[in-house]
């Protein structure tokens, strides 16, 4: 086996799960808000919520829906954002057509407490040379903590893979009481993450990373060679004017 149809195999293992849908994103979208067109129960569980049940009265009164393009085919993806009433949650779903039909290549939930809507998904080249990502912001932290953390995944033959991740924020009050905020910096061809720890108030931490886009694995990558031309090697700090920040959902 080639080396190239190693990589595309790992690639494909590390991707997510894709389910075949009767309805078109639209369809779906409709029935969310209406109950109307009804739909099958193979598509209400690969969307995993009560909303979608003909015998449910609760229904969306927050939705959205976008088109964009996530890879090379001329065709558009689909990306619904959702209000989950009777999950207390927020849903989001990746559609990719496949003609005759639609795949959901993506499905993300998280309680309304933890997330914001509006800042649950969006899409965007974060270098130059990188393809869009769809990056996915939630606070996956536990009772009492806060984890701002963000994946992004790259839409790959059909299937949605990770190619990104970063914790922007951290916050344990209990114990050995810390936080640690990460900036993403951005320039031409890299990204710098600049992160600051702090217990009880006062700073005991600098870290400074580079990463590139690497275009055979299909994700963002450690790129030590050029962490001089970013980073200060004393203070840790991100070197003045190198990079700047890349914008929501990062925290600046």
């Amino acid at each position: 086996m080639a080396l190239s149809e190693i990589l595309v195999a790992l690639l494909m293992a590390q991707a997510l799960p894709i389910t075949p849908m009767r309805l078109s994103p639209q369809e779906i979208a409709t029935n969310l808000l209406y109950g109307v067109p009804e739909m099958s129960r193979a598509d209400c569980a690969a969307l995993d919520l009560w909303e979608c049940h003909k015998d449910e009265p609760t229904r969306s009164n927050d939705l959205s829906e976008r088109w964009l393009q996530l890879d090379e085919d001329p065709e558009l993806e689909a990306i619904l954002v959702t209000e989950a009433k009777a999950e207390w949650s927020y849903a989001a779903y990746v559609f990719d057509e496949q003609k005759p039909g639609w795949n959901l290549v993506g499905a993300f939930l998280c309680r309304s407490n933890r997330c914001d809507i509006n800042a649950l998904v969006s899409v965007r080249r974060l270098t130059e040379d990188s393809p869009p990502l769809v990056l996915l912001q939630r606070d996956i932290g536990g009772a009492g903590t806060a984890t701002i953390h963000v994946d992004g995944y790259e839409l790959v033959a059909g299937r949605l893979r990770p190619a990104f991740e970063v914790t922007q924020f951290e916050d344990v009050p209990f114990g050995d009481a810390y936080t640690t905020t990460r900036r993403v910096l951005g320039s031409q061809k890299h990204l710098v993450i600049h992160s600051v720890r702090r217990e009880r108030g006062q700073v005991v931490g600098l870290g400074c990373e580079v990463m590139k886009w690497d275009r055979a694995r299909h994700q963002f990558v450690i790129d030590q060679g050029a962490r001089i031309q970013f980073c200060d090697p004393k203070s840790g700090d991100p070197l003045p004017g190198k990079a700047h920040p890349v914008g929501a959902p990062f925290l600046r």
